[in-house]
């Protein structure tokens, strides 16, 4: 054989294996989207990320959507930035904070599994009163 030639698996394999190894829908490094699940990953603690402290109040406001891959660990593998309209900061903040967080799997027939979540983040400023965010004491 050369370099660079792909063996032949015909007769090899069950056909039922090379269609299930095609469509990428089992083995221990298949991905599943939450509708392929029987219980979807979930955050074994709440994910708090920091607001960066920045000038303007309009600066707040925007929205992340986040594609996370979940190992059968637990460990966030990798993070995809679906849709950004924050600043990059805002962003920065969001990838830090989920890549350290760590996560019950999701499960198919009872195994944990691989999986994608989508994470939706809100940035909207703290509401005020008096000039000063409600959740600041006064001085």
């Amino acid at each position: 054989m050369t370099a660079g030639a792909v063996p032949s698996l015909a007769g090899r394999w069950p056909g039922a294996v090379l269609l299930a190894l095609a469509i990428g829908g089992c083995g221990p490094g298949a991905t599943y989207t939450a509708s392929e699940l029987d219980q979807r990953p979930f955050p074994l603690q709440p994910v708090d990320v920091d607001f960066p402290a920045i000038a303007g109040p309009g600066q707040y406001y925007g929205r992340l959507e986040l594609d996370l891959l979940i190992g059968a660990d637990g460990t966030v593998e990798k993070i995809d930035v679906a849709r950004a309209d924050v600043p990059r900061a805002f962003l920065d903040a969001a990838l830090r904070a989920f890549s350290a967080s760590r996560w019950e799997p999701g499960r198919k027939a009872a195994h944990q599994v691989r999986s994608v979540k989508r994470i939706e983040v809100s940035f909207e400023p703290p509401p005020m009163r008096e000039g000063r965010p409600l959740m600041q004491p006064e001085s």
